[in-house]
């Protein structure tokens, strides 16, 4: 599995990647989702707007693993 790379290395041409919300170390849960970056922001159809302003805010990205096939 690829390991986890700062969100300021994350390429912003619209590839879909797995982004995690890891601020604080010592947390119990992480926010992981997939998303791309369009229009100067990261986005995704499946979480609304308010979601991102809010609570989800990428540190870290790796690219989506491959299908199983």
């Amino acid at each position: 599995m690829s390991e986890w790379r700062p969100i300021e290395t994350a390429p912003k041409d619209g590839t879909w990647l797995l982004l995690g919300d890891f601020k604080e170390a010592d947390e119990d849960q992480h926010d992981v989702g997939a998303a791309h970056f369009d229009d100067g922001k990261w986005t995704a159809p499946f979480l609304p707007d308010w979601y991102w302003r809010g609570k989800f805010a990428p540190t870290h990205w790796q690219r989506l693993p491959s299908p199983p096939y």
